[in-house]
């Protein structure tokens, strides 16, 4: 007996025969050790040619072996891209296609009706296994749990082929996940896991308007005694109208009937032993409901909603999916809505006969309601609260996005969508939202566009704007709401429901003077009654998106997006020259200069992929979510420094730029000057006033040459002060030399706590001492002008062959010379401004 996929036993449904494996089917374990492309050959052969018995015993060693689990390496389907190896993507690809080899095994396993194949509890979600704790029987697993003990909680569920490899495909993102070898996927098309998803996708739920092919196989045991008729579809009992999402009317009032006076229990959505077998004309769904049933269930049903309010708080898992994860939620969540918009519009029925449709038609209609909308609106709550705050959310939010925008979804074609870094003001472009199935959609999910954005305002709170990562999150939310009518449609379909929501009576109810002909509120569409009660846990309270509260958080939140723009263009400084007198001054000047120089030179970069150039496009970024978010509120957005500061003064980049320190009171900070900080708004000038030479060591500074060389000109300065004084003051090119050579007179500041005046820092004559012209040799104690004349000296050694005299002689005939020509020109700049003064 072989083990099975996740180390439970090999188990056949109670009352099957025992299956003996054959010496045949061990050929297919032989294959696992051999090449990639020998391997698929030589299965794809064993399992052409071997009957669903001998392939019932190796069916689970064969998926441990492709996606890994029991300490197999697996065939790496989430590493494995088209890029770093397209052999091996394509030879997987084709055996695991929908018409592959391993898919034909399945089918093979699937119509012998009686093989079972054991998936562990632990494995599922803990939202489904604390439902079965509790005796809350999910109508999926009704008659499907097996018990090791009677009494105890079921330790597996009994699944057929297809269930089986359908659940070991979608559990894979999970396994990897908590195993921490996940792998990211940048592109989605480039890997093997997306793509072999996408491929599932379009053929189980085809968007092009084709029908779902028939199964290569057929069970007499599936033939049920119902043959000819459609399955009936059923939905929970708390939302029968739920079903109608986007049909005009009722299709079929037995439905309602037959949900309405039905047994107690939840009964499973469709018998699939007894629907595989319809009419000609239909083809079977039950493929498509098994697929979406293992994606929303190991994907989307990981957690629960706990309730906010109480005393008791139960402690339950808290499972943070991976960045590959969001990702294929996402895939799924468009392929949904491209699956939905394909379907054809119902035909009207009339008094003489009631035209049927196609089954798979008709399971466009129901397929979102039924199978995802409660589980990804569970995924989406828990990410908003739950997810790490840093970029990464940008992927949950696009998930959210892409939901409550099904219009964008229906040509295929066009699915390009448009980058956010494009054009900012398209929104505009947009169609308005007046088809009724739009409208429709927005009503039947109106908690996925306000309670969701409710969700996410806190987290736009805790972020940091002047990110651009965060920025354009931020964005993006307020564009889509921004887009079109939108905001009208969200308006009025939130007042109908709420209206009626928060009555007393909790509904519509009938009054006096009332007609029978009065129109009732569109069945298709539930209340926000209903939709609270399937969606949320018990003692939610729903607050309005455009109540008051709700205004006020968005008038703070546009006050932080406002200083955001402010804090962003103070750091768009412009460079700062150094205008200092000296020769040699070019040895100072390098491109390794000293990250504080840089800083103070105004050389600032946001810590983000974004650099000084782009501050305008992150300005525009914020601008562009102030102006949506303020349309769609109808609330006044800060424009003034005033506005978001009390008794600020306006201007924001003046205000730096002038150098005014921030406001205090007798000689200490105020709140408005810790604000001005806090926001970077105004700044002390942190600089050191006293003599140059006297000046702390820098870090790009030899210390030990700095004491030296400080010692050399000083006994310089001592020895020959009075001729440097006369010569520098000279009229003649000898003066214009020694303007070149040596420094400017300085006025030094006689006290080191002078108070900072305002600029241009101007000291009073008691408070300041003059310093004559003088050698200053410290610029040679600079690390990167040592390594200059390191580099220079390299060049005149390796490739004009100078020793150690030539190459100094030559450093000194390159410094007279230098010297000499600046002289030149300073004497012909000083002759000219002469002359044009006297004319």
């Amino acid at each position: 007996m072989a083990a099975s996929l996740f180390g439970a036993t090999l188990g056949i449904s109670p009352g099957s025969m025992s299956i003996t494996s054959s010496s045949r089917s061990s050929g297919i374990l032989d294959t696992f050790n051999k090449p990639l492309r020998q391997r698929c050959e030589e299965i794809a052969d064993f399992i052409h040619k071997l009957s669903s018995k001998e392939l019932h015993v190796v069916y689970q060693p064969l998926l441990e072996n492709i996606f890994g689990y029991n300490q197999n390496l697996g065939w790496g389907l989430q590493t494995v891209s088209q890029q770093s190896s397209p052999e091996d993507f394509h030879i997987i690809k084709e055996f695991l296609a929908p018409r592959g080899p391993l898919m034909t095994m399945v089918y093979k396993l699937q119509a012998d009706g009686i093989f079972r194949y054991e998936f562990p509890v632990s494995c599922l979600p803990a939202a489904t296994r604390e439902a079965l704790l509790d005796g809350a029987m999910p109508g999926f697993y009704v008659n499907k749990l097996s018990y090791q003990t009677q009494g105890r909680p079921p330790v597996s569920v009994l699944l057929n082929a297809f269930e089986y490899f359908m659940y070991s495909f979608a559990y894979l993102i999970i396994f990897r996940h908590k195993q921490q070898s996940q792998q990211q996927w940048v592109e989605s098309e480039d890997w093997l896991y997306p793509r072999l998803l996408s491929d599932y996708l379009h053929y189980f739920l085809p968007i092009d308007g084709t029908s779902l092919p028939l199964t290569p196989f057929t069970s007499s045991t599936q033939v049920s005694s119902h043959q000819g008729h459609s399955p009936t579809y059923r939905v929970p009992q708390y939302g029968v109208l739920y079903q109608y999402l986007y049909s005009s009317e009722l299709q079929h009032n037995q439905l309602f009937r037959s949900e309405v006076t039905g047994s107690k229990h939840r009964q499973p959505l469709l018998n699939l032993n007894q629907s595989s077998q319809i009419e000609s004309g239909s083809r079977e769904t039950w493929r498509s409901e098994i697929l979406l049933q293992a994606l929303g269930e190991l994907w989307l049903n990981q957690n629960m909603l706990q309730s906010k309010q109480g005393f008791r708080q139960h402690v339950r898992e808290n499972y943070i999916p991976s960045s590959d994860h969001v990702r294929v939620v996402r895939i799924l969540v468009k392929h949904l809505h491209f699956f939905v918009n394909s379907a054809q519009p119902p035909l009207a029925p009339s008094a003489y006969q009631h035209p049927e449709q196609d089954q798979l038609e008709e399971f466009k209609r129901y397929v979102i309601p039924q199978f995802i909308k409660k589980k990804l609106y569970v995924f989406l709550r828990h990410g908003f609260d739950n997810w790490p705050l840093d970029s990464t959310f940008r992927q949950m939010l696009e998930v959210w996005l892409s939901y409550i925008q099904p219009w964008r979804y229906v040509d295929q074609s066009g699915e390009t969508e448009r980058s956010p870094r494009g054009n900012m003001r398209e929104t505009h472009k947009d169609k308005p939202i007046q088809e009724e199935r739009w409208l429709k959609f927005i009503s039947s999910n109106l908690m996925f566009y306000t309670v969701l954005f409710q969700e996410f305002l806190p987290r736009a709170f805790r972020q940091d704007l002047t990110s651009p990562k965060n920025a354009v999150v931020l964005f993006r939310v307020a564009k889509v709401l921004a887009q079109s009518n939108l905001a009208m449609v969200l308006q009025e379909a939130e007042r109908s429901l709420y209206e009626d929501y928060g009555s007393p009576h909790h509904g519509h109810s009938a009054s006096y003077g009332s007609s029978f002909l009065t129109p009732k509120p569109n069945p298709s569409v539930p209340d926000l009654g209903c939709q609270v009660a399937e969606l949320e846990t018990p003692g939610f309270m729903y607050t309005p998106l455009y109540s008051n509260d709700v205004k006020v958080l968005i008038e703070r939140l546009l006050q932080n997006v406002h200083q955001a723009q402010i804090t962003v263009s103070n750091l768009s400084y412009t460079p700062v020259t150094n205008d200092g007198e000296g020769f040699l001054s070019w040895f100072s000047q390098s491109t390794f200069s000293d990250p504080r120089s840089q800083r103070s030179q105004g050389h600032l970069q946001l810590q983000d992929d974004i650099g000084p150039v782009d501050t305008n496009k992150l300005c525009r970024y914020l601008e562009y979510t102030q102006d949506y978010l303020s349309k769609v509120f109808q609330v006044n957005a800060p424009s003034l420094l005033e506005e978001s500061i009390n008794g600020g003064s306006s201007g924001s980049t003046a205000i730096n730029e002038n150098g005014q320190p921030p406001h205090c009171v007798n000689g200490q900070l105020s709140p408005k000057g810790r604000f001005q900080m806090m926001n970077k708004l105004r700044k002390f000038e942190i600089a050191y006033r006293g003599d140059p030479e006297l000046q702390p060591i820098r870090s790009f500074e030899n210390a030990y040459l700095v004491r030296k060389l400080y010692a050399l000109s000083s006994n310089f300065n001592t020895t020959f002060g009075d001729k440097v004084f006369e010569v520098y003051h000279r009229a003649n090119f000898s003066g214009a030399l020694a303007k070149q050579i040596f420094t400017a007179p300085t006025s030094i500041p006689t006290h080191r706590q002078t108070p900072i005046p305002t600029p241009p820092y101007r000291a009073s004559p008691q408070q300041q001492q003059t310093c004559n012209p003088r050698l200053s040799l410290r610029f040679l104690a600079n690390y990167y002008t040592l390594a200059k004349l390191v580099l220079l000296s390299l060049i005149l050694w390796l490739f004009i062959g100078f020793g150690p005299t030539g190459i100094l002689l030559t450093l000194v005939f390159l410094t007279v010379l230098y010297i000499f020509f600046s002289g030149v020109v300073y004497t012909v700049r000083q002759q000219s401004h002469t002359h044009e003064h006297i004319e």
